[in-house]
């Protein structure tokens, strides 16, 4: 399926039932275990991606699912990675975060997924 294609598509957000379940230490957003130690995973079918696997830093482990929750609202409004990316490096920096975005992290599992890290600092 081509982008053009995928951007005409519904993007499946979050849903209700995996709100209760954004507590547990990796949560996904949607079926299925993540495909590695990411916080959670969340569909977006956006920008040539199938997928954002949100990382947080130990440090950070109990504002896991705020920062997921965060992520995934902000997804829904965003159609493009700068746009994305803006926007949560906006909130980070308001929150003494920082946000390291990588768009094509190396490996077989990564592939059409970008990953977001935050860090304290």
């Amino acid at each position: 399926m081509a982008v053009a294609d995928r951007r005409d598509r519904p993007v499946p957000t979050m849903r209700a039932m995996d709100m209760d379940r954004l507590d547990a230490p990796s949560a996904t957003y949607g079926a299925g275990p993540t495909r590695s130690d990411a916080a959670c995973e969340i569909p977006w079918l956006r920008d040539g991606y199938s997928a954002i696997a949100l990382f947080v830093d130990p440090m950070l482990a109990d504002r896991g699912a705020e920062l997921c929750r965060l992520v995934n609202d902000l997804s829904a409004a965003h159609d493009d990675l700068d746009s994305l990316r803006d926007a949560v490096t906006r909130f980070a920096a308001g929150e003494g975060l920082s946000l390291t975005v990588y768009p094509d992290p190396q490996g077989e599992l990564s592939a059409g997924v970008v990953a977001f890290a935050f860090t304290v600092g």
